[in-house]
């Protein structure tokens, strides 16, 4: 949320800072855009941070946090749902983008020669 908040602060100021250089956004649909983003952050947070807590109860509720090698397998679901849930998000909204940034993951483990990629 902070790192969120704090990116939100500084595109404001730079759009601020830099408005007479680039212009407004008038791009027709920009509101829209940006609602389709704000919708699709927050069902991020929901399901990266549901998949979180799952992860606490199922392992250790007395405790209320992971740590070690459990920890690290919940975070790797915990980010890899939330990127899910929002680029399905992000889809259905038919937010430009949204259909490049699904197969961002495959195209990156392919360039890495992982699933029928080029080695050497």
């Amino acid at each position: 949320l902070g790192t969120s908040i704090a990116a939100l602060v500084n595109f404001s100021i730079l759009r601020i800072s830099f408005s007479r250089l680039a212009g407004t956004p008038r791009k027709p649909g920009w509101h829209r855009d940006m609602g389709a983003l704000v919708l699709a952050n927050l069902g991020l947070a929901a399901v990266a941070g549901g998949i979180w807590r799952l992860g606490v109860a199922v392992h250790d509720p007395a405790f209320d946090h992971l740590a070690g090698g459990w920890a690290v397998l919940w975070l790797t679901a915990s980010i890899a749902g939330g990127f899910a849930a929002y680029v399905q998000l992000l889809q259905w909204l038919r937010y430009p983008g949204g259909e490049d940034l699904g197969q961002l993951p495959l195209r990156i483990l392919r360039r890495f020669g992982i699933f029928g990629g080029r080695r050497g």
